[in-house]
């Protein structure tokens, strides 16, 4: 639905210095937001997933690919629901 572009600065996690691509996804259980951002790192190990709930329902999902990207993906659903969306990602 939406692409977006903004500093590292507002996201927990991401690399202050550099951009973050923010895509917005609207789906049937509400919107699912997906932020990149590469790295100033060549390419990483296995990806080591991890996720958190807030108490209003969002869970979040942040790891490093092995491409050398940080990505966090957050959305209204249960974690293994985002686990799953995760692991087609990576």
């Amino acid at each position: 639905e939406a692409v977006e572009i903004a500093q590292g600065t507002i996201l927990p996690g991401a690399d202050p210095r550099l951009a973050v691509v923010r895509v917005v996804y609207n789906g049937p259980e509400g919107r699912i937001i997906l932020d990149q951002q590469r790295l100033d790192r060549g390419q990483g190990e296995e990806p080591n997933i991890a996720i958190s709930t807030a108490a209003n329902g969002v869970s979040v999902a942040q790891w490093v690919d092995r491409g050398g990207f940080w990505i966090s993906l957050a959305g209204k659903a249960d974690q293994q629901a985002l686990l799953l969306i995760a692991n087609r990602i990576r």
